[in-house]
């Protein structure tokens, strides 16, 4: 199966999904192409997941320019995925894509994506920036050579010129 670099324009305003029912509708205008030779056309639904063929028919309506693709399925055979459309006649040949897109899911109602995919892509998220260290320099410098000075000292009393040290450097240095 292969598939042409050429696609279909879809119209914008009269161009949709909905679900009906148990099953998923779509209606699509393809305003460029205006003869029919066989109305029976395979719709091919391409995701993630998956695919899923679907037939259709198009037909043409009196007075304006293009034709109308009208597909249906079961809602259950279209797994909730982002899909490309494409289609080709029901009697074989190759897939012509359509300029479109189809959301499904389960939580939001489906919607039909009219126009060409984008071609941007986000930027990736620049990493988080190092987290300043909670004691600056100095104040880490600090402690250690009080540590070593009261090493020498009995651990109880070591501990109470500690925390009085501790509690005049929160008051005296930044960020201490």
């Amino acid at each position: 199966m292969t598939q042409n670099d050429a696609q279909e324009t879809v119209e914008l305003v009269s161009s949709y999904a909905r679900r009906s029912g148990g099953d998923l509708t779509l209606v699509v205008r393809l305003p460029e192409l205006d003869q029919v030779s066989e109305p029976d056309v395979e719709v091919l639904l391409r995701g993630r997941r998956g695919r899923v063929r679907i037939t259709g028919t198009l037909s043409q309506e009196p007075g304006r320019p293009g034709s109308l693709l009208r597909a249906s399925a079961p809602l259950r055979t279209v797994r909730p995925d982002v899909y490309r459309l494409s289609m080709r006649p029901a009697s074989g040949g190759d897939f012509r894509r359509l300029q479109t897109r189809l959301l499904t899911s389960r939580k939001v109602p489906v919607a039909l994506l009219p126009g060409p995919t984008p071609r941007t892509r986000m930027q990736p998220p620049r990493p988080p920036a190092a987290a300043p260290s909670a004691r600056p320099p100095v104040v880490r410098q600090a402690a250690t050579l009080v540590d070593k000075a009261l090493s020498r000292l009995p651990e109880e009393r070591a501990a109470r010129y500690r925390s009085g040290l501790g509690k005049v450097a929160r008051r005296v240095l930044p960020g201490g």
